[in-house]
């Protein structure tokens, strides 16, 4: 059961601003009391809850899919393929090449397949990626051109296959990444988060820019802003704006820092802030916790994904 944890020192005017709704299933997050009598368990925190599940996964996949066709053989022109991580392979290779001009055809599918390890062989044991997650599954997508600085190629992920990260099933209608020399530009549609119990919808464009956090010359992590908007378990519709661009470290499992305002018609517009610590301190640590705040009143709330 999805937990959500209350531990900023509530006062009345939080019952007020956290207008509390009826729980609905085991898997929508609990009301958390104090002896105030404020309730955690509101549309504000609902959608936040839910919008950070989605969120990370979205943001995820976009670094996770981009750097394997950066390092792939027959994407960005390497002559090597890659010896580790998920299996990569590719449909009707045996048409790469036009048989008349000579010259490279395109678009390719590339397969990205998180059951079998890089040779092909099926994994005895889940993999576990480099954010610390366990993803199952298949990525399938079209990309237009090799992935290089002098192009401007577009990667269409047309179908997730039975993809999943720690038990959570995400799907989409197509995820759309187009690379410029600086940035990538990128379109959810009709995204689904879901278990057994529950489902989520989600879709959103954002702009991704890729830095180092240490100043170095390799990034490792993407600063993401732009819009969302998706429902919540409770069948609520909200919609998101980014503040504070998003950090999505690759080694790190969570958004660690930024800040979005998260909209829910007839109802005041409140902030989501991702740097939040479990103390409520906003420190940009690598964590599940998130501040909402509702008119001046915030509250730190973990959410487990």
């Amino acid at each position: 059961m999805k937990k959500i944890v209350l531990i900023a020192a509530l006062t009345l005017l939080v019952a007020a601003a956290f207008n509390s709704c009826k729980k609905k299933s085991d898997d929508t997050p609990p009301s958390s009391n104090n002896n105030t009598g404020a309730t955690t368990n509101s549309p504000e925190t609902q959608s936040a809850y839910d919008n950070t599940i989605c969120e990370s996964e979205f943001t995820a996949i976009v670094p996770a899919t981009t750097s394997k066709a950066i390092t792939t053989k027959g994407i960005s022109g390497r002559k090597v393929a890659l010896t580790s991580g998920p299996y990569i392979w590719f449909t009707d290779t045996a048409n790469f090449i036009d048989a008349i001009t000579g010259q490279g055809k395109w678009p390719r599918r590339m397969i990205i397949d998180y059951d079998r390890d890089a040779t092909g062989n099926l994994l005895l044991f889940p993999f576990i990626d480099v954010d610390g997650r366990i993803r199952k599954g298949r990525i399938s997508m079209l990309i237009d051109t090799f992935w290089v600085k002098a192009k401007s190629p577009k990667i269409k992920i047309d179908s997730l296959v039975n993809y999943s990260v720690d038990g959570i099933t995400y799907k989409a209608d197509s995820i759309v990444i187009s690379k410029n020399d600086t940035s990538q530009t990128t379109s959810v549609y009709n995204g689904k988060c879901s278990t057994s119990t529950w489902n989520l919808s989600w879709s959103g464009t954002r702009t991704f820019a890729y830095v180092s956090s240490t100043g170095g010359s390799t990034p490792d992590e993407v600063h993401v802003t732009g819009s969302a908007y998706g429902v919540n378990k409770d069948n609520v519709a909200y919609s998101t704006v980014i503040s504070s661009p998003i950090v999505k470290n690759d080694a790190c499992k969570y958004i660690s820092s930024g800040t979005i305002n998260l909209s829910i018609s007839g109802r005041p517009t409140f902030s989501v802030d991702y740097s939040a610590n479990a103390l409520g301190v906003s420190s940009g640590s690598c964590d599940n916790a998130i501040a909402i705040t509702v008119s001046g009143v915030r509250v730190v709330v973990i959410v487990n994904y």
